[in-house]
């Protein structure tokens, strides 16, 4: 039986609350930034990750870090988060520079998301050597070799069996058959979580003989509507659109209300925020697929905390891939409207 998002928090709180409780301290009540301010800084951990400021995908992601952070920083833990910047988005050596110069700060753990199958390695094998544990989180290569890309543990989903998963349902919710053509918006081409996702998409149907056709943007929200306002201007025949995440929803949504499309083809999605919220709810998305986001930011921090505080092993965690339609969002409603 898989637990909701809020049972999950609540006992991961809850029981981390008590483990400080024993130890002599409670949690703090000030306001958590990106670094905690903890009075006597015992552990540093440094979270890194490919987040782009456009992207409402990483806004509960990072809130868990953040929660963490503030749970935590009474026993002394400061926690340093580092995304990308604008300019910065879809940069993989930008993060990976980000990651080495953690590494030279020699914290005491860290948390990394590894969107290359091989940029990070040698990153990862210096913290490794460093006796630095690392926790991979939200993103790792499809398959990992641990040769190249050594790490502790993984908190996240495993994002080739969430595009299984997806294209499983579609293809039976959707009637697809040999001959029909469906398109997949990719906002990242360069980010292997969404380039593992599209590999299991494609894994279910193109051995049933469904044409899959890619259409490659960027975090651009508007430069992407273009692109697929311009393909839908010469394509009419699409059975399904595979969106990736937040942004590429919005993009496709965007394209096809440019092109005066309707109804639009089913589409599905990855990821929940806001927006993607709305369009579930109003019917023009059929669903999406959930990875539990701020779980994993939460998870990573705390993985890194016993780590460093107990000295015990990271282990993995799977915090998706949960189907979301219209009929089973229940709380999650509220909780992307508020905030965790």
């Amino acid at each position: 039986m898989k637990l909701s998002t809020n049972l999950w928090k609540f006992l991961s709180v809850a029981v981390f609350g008590f483990i400080l409780a024993a130890c002599g301290a409670s949690p703090s009540s000030s306001k958590t930034t990106t670094t905690s301010k903890a009075t006597h800084a015992k552990y540093v951990f440094y979270v890194i990750n490919h987040g782009c400021p456009s992207d409402p995908f990483w806004i509960q992601d990072n809130n868990g870090v953040e929660a963490a952070a503030k749970l935590l920083a009474p026993d002394g833990v400061t926690v340093r988060l580092v995304g990308l910047t604008s300019s910065q988005c879809g940069s993989v050596a930008a993060e990976v520079n980000n990651l080495e110069t953690a590494i030279a700060a020699h914290p005491n753990g860290i948390a990394v998301t590894i969107v290359s199958p091989t940029a990070f390695g040698s990153a990862l094998k210096q913290a490794m050597a460093a006796g630095i544990p690392v926790v991979a989180y939200n993103s790792i290569p499809h398959n990992n070799n641990p040769s190249v890309n050594p790490f502790d543990a993984y908190v996240g989903e495993t994002n080739y069996s969430a595009g299984v998963e997806d294209a499983q349902r579609a293809a039976s919710q959707f009637s697809l058959s040999s001959g029909d053509t469906v398109v997949v918006v990719d906002h990242e081409p360069t980010n292997i979580s969404l380039t593992s996702r599209l590999n299991g998409i494609e894994s279910v149907l193109k051995p049933m003989g469904v044409n899959v056709q890619v259409i490659n943007t960027s975090d651009n929200i508007s430069s992407g509507i273009s692109l697929v306002s311009s393909y839908f201007a010469t394509h009419k025949n699409v059975k399904a659109i595979f969106c990736l995440g937040p942004i590429g929803i919005q993009q496709a949504v965007g394209g096809l209300k440019a092109q005066h499309i309707s109804p639009f083809p089913p589409i599905t999605s990855f990821d929940l925020d806001s927006v993607t919220l709305h369009y579930i709810q109003n019917g023009d998305v059929a669903y999406t697929i959930d990875q539990q986001p701020f779980l994993q930011g939460f998870d990573a921090v705390m993985e890194l905390y016993q780590a460093a505080r107990w000295g015990s092993a990271p282990v993995n965690i799977y915090t998706g891939p949960t189907v979301l339609d219209k009929a089973h969002l229940g709380p999650l409603s509220e909780i992307n409207e508020t905030g965790y």
